[in-house]
């Protein structure tokens, strides 16, 4: 056998294995369902709940901090259900956040973090796909 159809040979193997393999191994996200924040400009008026920007918990302020105010949402951060709680909390029960006199309505979009059902499904059909193939290769050689 070559020494190209050896190396072809264990790349395939490696990389289906590792296509079966990681779908099983992935964690999805640490804990929680994932929420982006976004914080848009805004007045008093479209308020319900305000929270004062020192008021919020240390992780709600980061996020406060990185994420852009500005009319387009952005998901520069992300906050999680579990390890977040208390800055989710906060941003949820609050519609708008305060500081230094300006208002910004704050929202955080939901997305399920883990790995999606169907997405699973064919990393591990491409892994056999690529086994299947270092057989082949293997066999003709």
């Amino acid at each position: 056998m070559s020494r190209r159809l050896v190396v072809l040979t264990v790349v395939l193997g490696l990389v289906g294995l590792s296509l079966v393999l990681v779908p099983s191994l992935y964690p999805g996200v640490p804990a929680g369902e994932v929420r982006h924040p976004t914080f848009e400009p805004t007045t008093a008026g479209e308020c319900d709940a305000t929270i004062e920007y020192a008021d919020l918990p240390p992780r709600a302020q980061r996020s406060f901090d990185i994420t852009p105010r500005d009319d387009l949402p952005r998901f520069d951060d992300t906050l999680y259900t579990g390890d977040d709680a208390d800055a989710v909390a906060a941003l949820e029960t609050n519609d708008c956040v305060r500081r230094d006199g300006q208002y910004y309505q704050a929202r955080l979009v939901h997305r399920d973090g883990s790995l999606p059902g169907d997405s699973r499904a064919v990393l591990v059909v491409l892994g056999l796909v690529a086994l299947s193939a270092a057989a082949v290769v293997w066999r003709r050689a």
